[in-house]
């Protein structure tokens, strides 16, 4: 008889495992692993390395801002190369009167700069979310891939509702990196349609 309850005791410690694992597999994801997502992506990246396709910069773009939006202390240094040592350009965010004149203009040429900027966007919960974005091909002379248009959804608390379009797009053009796997330049722009 003994034998028996051990053997129960067994079975129901191994169906509870099996369900635990079916549970934790089924709606987890590896961390850094972008969140599915509706976005376009067009263009061509032909001759970049492995590693630096359409696809696989759109996955990075969709991680960057998922890290974005959960407010890591790490994105200058992850995606705008710090760690590696890229050689950033530049990441500006403007935003325009529907008029043309500039209501806010904010460039950074430097890590230092760019880790300020996102510590400020942080406090006002800044989230962003790619739409589409078009490649538009690999320059092996220098190692990158360059893109744009590219258009992102926008939203923090400091970006007013009712000023803004309904659906707060962003947009510009980047250059990535492929060593590195960083983005040396993004440029963005939003419109606001305020009389």
């Amino acid at each position: 008889m003994s034998s028996y309850k051990n053997n129960i005791v067994k079975k129901r410690i191994e169906i509870s495992l099996l369900v635990i694992l079916i549970v934790l597999t089924s709606g987890c994801k590896r961390a850094g692993t972008p969140a599915s997502e509706n976005y376009v992506v067009t263009g061509n990246a032909d001759g970049a390395p492995a590693g630096c396709s359409p696809q696989d910069i759109a996955n990075r773009l969709v991680e960057m801002f998922n890290a974005i939006n959960q407010s890591d202390p790490y994105v200058v240094d992850e995606y705008f190369g710090r760690k590696s040592n890229a050689p950033l350009q530049w990441y500006s965010m403007t935003i325009v009167h529907n008029n043309k004149t500039v209501i806010n203009h904010f460039v950074a040429h430097t890590w230092n700069e760019l880790d300020a900027y996102f510590k400020l966007r942080f406090e006002q919960h800044e989230q962003m979310r790619l739409l589409n974005v078009q490649f538009n091909g690999w320059n092996s002379a220098i190692g990158v891939v360059d893109f744009g248009p590219i258009e992102i959804d926008r939203h923090a608390d400091d970006l007013v509702p009712g000023l803004l379009p309904a659906n707060s797009i962003a947009s510009g053009k980047g250059t990535y990196h492929c060593e590195t796997r960083a983005f040396i330049v993004l440029s963005l722009v939003m419109n606001i349609n305020e009389p």
